[in-house]
């Protein structure tokens, strides 16, 4: 069978057996972090925003979640972030 190997990763993945998951707070790709709602109750700067860009530009701003590691004994690993997401239309006003 001629599979790309992401794919034969991923359904290492879905097999369900001998898989760990993982919940962390803080997650780090790419040197930037990533912090859970939760984690920033009571602090004094908040780091849970999230911002994407949606088809047709559109910015769409939310609040993480969860930060979820899925692992199989293969060292194969998929992390995936919850997120709230709300939708606004922001206008920059020019006060001028």
């Amino acid at each position: 069978m001629n599979v790309p190997e992401v794919i034969i990763e991923l359904l290492s993945l879905t097999s369900r057996s001998n898989i760990l998951v993982s919940w962390y707070p803080v997650y780090i790709v790419n040197g930037i972090q990533f912090v859970t709602c939760d984690r920033d109750v009571g602090l004094k700067t908040q780091n849970s925003g999230v911002s994407v860009v949606g088809m047709g530009h559109e910015n769409f701003y939310g609040q993480l979640q969860n930060i979820l590691k899925f692992s199989n004994l293969n060292d194969f690993s998929i992390v995936l972030f919850k997120y709230r997401r709300f939708k606004c239309h922001a206008r920059w006003i020019n006060t001028n």
